[in-house]
C-alpha cells in the first residue's frame, strides 16, 4: 500500500507538499498540484485515517454508547443522529452495554481514549456514574440523551413524557370522547 513518501516521490515534491494539496491550501502551485492529484490517481493513494487523526488531534468520530441497541426507542433518535453527522463529515461508531456497568465502563474508556471526539450516551445510567463525572469535569464533549445523573450539569436531552401526552400543555384529553385540534 502506497504511503504518503510513495507520492511525494512520483510527484517529485516534499511530503509537506503533498499533505497541503490533500488539505486543499490555497499557497501550491497549480502544476505542482495537478502532479501530486496524478501521482496519487497512479498509486491508488489512500491517506491514513491514523495518520490524520494524529495530525489534526481530531477523529472525526463520534460514540454512541446504547444501553441496549435493539431498544426500538433510540431507532429514531439513531437516525436523527446519523443524519447530522453525515451532514457534518463525522462519522458513528455504536456501542451497546446490554445493562452491564462493566461493559460500558470499558466502552466509555475505549472510545474515550483517543477514539473519538465526544460520546453521546443513550439509556438509564446503570452502577457507578463516577467515570461520566470525570468526564464532564475533564470537558470532554458528553451528551446524555434520557439518561439523568443527578447533581450533574451535563448537557441533556430528555423526553417530556407528561407534557408529550396532553395538549395544549398542562391539559388532559378524554381520547374517547374528545377531538383533539388540529
Amino acid at each position: 500500500m502506497p504511503n504518503i513518501s510513495d507520492v511525494a516521490r512520483r510527484a517529485g515534491v516534499s511530503r509537506t507538499m503533498v499533505s497541503r494539496v490533500l488539505n486543499g491550501k490555497d499557497d501550491v502551485n497549480e502544476e505542482t498540484r495537478r502532479r501530486v492529484l496524478e501521482a496519487i490517481k497512479e498509486l491508488n493513494y489512500r491517506p491514513s485515517a491514523l495518520a490524520r487523526s494524529l495530525v489534526k488531534q481530531k477523529t472525526d468520530t463520534i460514540g454512541v454508547i446504547l444501553s441496549d441497541i435493539t431498544d426500538p426507542f433510540f431507532s429514531l433518535i439513531i437516525q436523527g443522529v446519523e443524519d447530522v453527522a453525515h451532514k457534518f463529515g463525522y462519522g458513528i461508531v455504536y456501542a451497546s452495554m446490554r445493562w452491564d456497568p462493566q461493559i460500558k465502563h470499558n466502552y466509555v474508556s475505549f472510545l474515550r481514549n483517543g477514539r473519538v471526539d465526544g460520546l453521546l450516551m443513550m439509556g438509564h445510567t446503570v452502577g457507578n456514574e463516577d467515570y461520566v463525572r470525570e468526564m464532564v469535569e475533564d470537558k470532554f464533549p458528553l451528551v446524555l440523551v434520557e439518561y439523568w445523573i443527578e447533581n450533574l450539569k451535563a448537557n441533556f436531552i430528555s423526553i417530556d413524557n407528561k407534557g408529550g401526552v396532553t395538549w395544549p400543555p398542562g391539559t388532559c384529553w378524554d381520547l374517547g370522547t374528545a377531538a383533539l385540534p388540529m
